[in-house]
């Protein structure tokens, strides 16, 4: 599946789905070219002057070779294993599903800053994740 980013110039972002970017089109002469991005019940019209750039990102399939890995092989400290444990977190995606679904670890007990960052660094680390956005960089 394909996924998108859209930034504009004043810095917001908009991520999306391939199907959810209905095209990138000519409008009305006065518009010049926009963007069309339904979010919901509404839809963003963006025009093409105001984005600096629109970026594809990898999405991470199940198949991923780090997906299964439990968290046992990350090395991690007492505390945020069993944090992680307590929360009922197993494997990496478990992680990278929690961050998705929360937008953080530190709603975990007894999980703070520390712990996400330590996380956040063994999987940047050893696989090239980004934990919140789930992409695979080369930037390791």
């Amino acid at each position: 599946m394909n996924h998108y980013v859209l930034r504009t110039v004043s810095g917001a972002e908009y991520s999306f789905d391939g199907d959810t970017i209905v095209s990138f089109m000519g409008a009305s002469s006065s518009l010049g070219e926009v963007y069309r991005i339904p979010q919901g019940k509404a839809t963003l019209w963006i025009m093409r002057d105001k984005v600096e750039s629109v970026l594809e990102a990898r999405i991470p399939e199940p198949h991923d070779e780090w997906a299964e890995v439990e968290i046992d092989c990350l090395d991690l400290s007492v505390r945020s294993w069993n944090g992680l444990r307590r929360a009922g977190i197993n494997t990496v995606k478990d992680i990278l599903d929690h961050v998705a679904k929360h937008g953080k670890l530190t709603d975990i007990r007894n999980f703070g800053a520390h712990c996400q960052c330590e996380v956040a660094g063994k999987l940047k680390s050893m696989y090239g994740l980004d934990m919140h956005t789930g992409e695979v960089t080369n930037d390791t």
